[in-house]
C-alpha cells in the first residue's frame, strides 16, 4: 500500500507531467486504503479527470460521498446477476451481493453523479447469467455494462461454449436504456494474436502503470512483470524518474514482440500508421 504522503506527491508530479487523467484501481481494491477519500479528492482538487474501478463494496457513507463528487466514472466489478453465482465465484457470503448492489444504486439515485457501469467477466460458472446481467443492470439504472472474456492461460477456454455465450451477449445488446459494451469477442481475438509483429509499442507513451509497490510499469497488462518494469520511484519523486536517463532507455529498450496478451494491438496499428504516415491524417 503507497503512502498517503507518496501518493500525493505522485498526484502533484502527475499535474506538472501534463497528465490529464488517473484511474485507481488494479490488482487490490483501492476504497480498503485508509486515505482513499482524501486522495480521491485531491486528485480532483488538482485538476485531474479521476476514475475508479472497484468491487463496490466499500461505496458506501464517506466514500460514496467523496465518489460521487469527484469521480468521472466508475466501474463496479460484479461478474453475476444473483447472489448464489456472486457468492460462489467470489467465496463470500451471498447478502454481500444485495450490499453492493445496493451502494451502486444509491450513487445512481443521487443528482450529482459520475457515470456508473457493472463490469461482467465471462467465464465458465455465471455465462448463462450474460442476458440476466444486462437486465439487472438497466432495473438498477446504470449507465453502462461491460462484458469481456477472463485473461488465462487456457488457448480454448470457452471451447463448445462461444456459441451459447454470443447468444447470450446478442441478447444483452438488446436490452434498452443501458449501454452495452460487448467486448468479449474483440479482446477474445487480441488474447490469441500473443505479441506483436513490430518491437515498438507506442501506447506505452499515453498509459503508465503504478503499482503498490511503487513500481512503474508499461500499462497495466505488465504490471508486476520484469518485462514490463521502467523502474521504481520509491526512492525518488515521479516527475524525477519521468525524465530520467534510465526511464529513457528502459522505454526505448522495450520489445513489444515479448508481450503476452496484449489489449492495445489495434491502437497500436493506428498509431503506427499515422508515424509511418500510412494513415491519410487529413481524414478521421
Amino acid at each position: 500500500m503507497i503512502a498517503r504522503s507518496k501518493v500525493l506527491e505522485i498526484l502533484e508530479d502527475m499535474v506538472a507531467l501534463g497528465v490529464r487523467a488517473v484511474t485507481f484501481g488494479g490488482g487490490g481494491e483501492p476504497t480498503v486504503h485508509p486515505d482513499h477519500c482524501e486522495l480521491f479528492a485531491s486528485a480532483r482538487l488538482r485538476g485531474l479527470q479521476v476514475a475508479l474501478v472497484t468491487n463496490g463494496e466499500r461505496l458506501r457513507g464517506r466514500t460514496q460521498d467523496v465518489v460521487s463528487e469527484n469521480m468521472q466514472w466508475i466501474r463496479v466489478s460484479v461478474d453475476a446477476a444473483t447472489k448464489e453465482t456472486y457468492a460462489r465465484i467470489r467465496a463470500v457470503k451471498a447478502d454481500r451481493f444485495d450490499a453492493v448492489l445496493r451502494n451502486v444504486s444509491d450513487i445512481v439515485s443521487r443528482r450529482l453523479r459520475p457515470s456508473v457501469g457493472l463490469s461482467f467477466i465471462v467465464t465458465r460458472d455465471n455465462y448463462k447469467e450474460i442476458s440476466a446481467f444486462a437486465t439487472l443492470a438497466r432495473d438498477i439504472g446504470v449507465d453502462n455494462v461491460r462484458f469481456a472474456p477472463i485473461h488465462n492461460d487456457e488457448p480454448d477456454y470457452y471451447g463448445p461454449l462461444k456459441a451459447e455465450i454470443s447468444d447470450s451477449l446478442a441478447q444483452a445488446r438488446q436490452v434498452t436504456a443501458v449501454r452495452v459494451y460487448d467486448q468479449f469477442a474483440s479482446i477474445l481475438a487480441e488474447l490469441h494474436r500473443t505479441g506483436s509483429e513490430r518491437r515498438t509499442c507506442y501506447y506505452q507513451h499515453f498509459s503508465g502503470q503504478i503499482c503498490a509497490d511503487l513500481g512503474v510499469y508499461t500499462c497495466c497488462l505488465t504490471a508486476h512483470s520484469r518485462h514490463g518494469f521502467i523502474g521504481s520511484i520509491s526512492d525518488s519523486r515521479l516527475v524525477d524518474f519521468w525524465h530520467s536517463a534510465s526511464k529513457k532507455d528502459r522505454v526505448s529498450a522495450f520489445d513489444a514482440r515479448k508481450c503476452g496478451y496484449c489489449r492495445y494491438h489495434s491502437q497500436n496499428d493506428y498509431i503506427h500508421g499515422a508515424v509511418t504516415k500510412q494513415l491519410d491524417d487529413v481524414f478521421v
